[in-house]
């Protein structure tokens, strides 16, 4: 299953480090978790 974050779950992941989403984001295999062309734009 492929995930595709949105800016702020990036932003929360970059800056505040949400222990969380970092232990979800661990569980996924290189290629499951997306950034898309706007987010990155936006990011």
């Amino acid at each position: 299953m492929q995930w595709l974050l949105d800016t702020n779950a990036w932003i929360t992941l970059l800056k505040l480090g949400n222990a969380e989403l970092v232990s979800q984001l661990a569980k996924r295999h290189d290629g499951d978790v997306l950034l898309c062309s706007i987010v990155k734009a936006e990011l």
